[in-house]
């Protein structure tokens, strides 16, 4: 078994065709599946000596159990936003920061008032641009 460090979680499709959730944080890998690109692409690898008391992945029973000392109080935690990851036409990624992330969301709202279906994948340029094009066609 090997030990990676995600930063946030994912699924990973394998070759037969079924599917594996990663949960953010550290897990436990199989060793046969510990090779595959996506994960090192996806996380860090941890020194096999650190000890981690996670849950091998694939075991979503023991995954869900998280003692509750570890987990804040609800009026002691903060409000977080994930950032939003956008991956523009031209194939680039962008990480909006939190001011992008507002005018983004303004901007969906205003597409959706002109009856625009929003891909949540669209990104600040793509939303102006759809924007433009329904009112320059109304």
């Amino acid at each position: 078994m090997a030990t990676f460090n995600f930063s946030s979680g994912f699924y990973l499709l394998l070759d037969d065709g079924s599917r594996l959730r990663f949960e953010a944080g550290e897990q436990v890998v199989p060793d046969d599946i510990a090779g595959h690109p996506y994960l090192a692409a996806n996380g860090e690898r941890l020194p096999a000596s650190l000890n981690v008391d996670a849950a091998p992945a694939g075991e979503p029973d023991a995954a869900l159990e998280t003692p509750a000392a570890a987990e804040p109080a609800a009026e002691d935690a903060a409000p977080v936003s994930a950032p939003s990851v956008t991956v523009e036409d031209d194939g680039t990624v962008h990480v909006d920061t939190p001011e992008e992330v507002s005018e983004k969301d303004a901007l969906k709202a205003q597409a959706e008032a002109l009856g625009i279906e929003v891909d949540g994948r669209w990104g600040i340029a793509r939303l102006t641009s759809e924007i433009a094009t329904k009112q320059a066609a109304a």
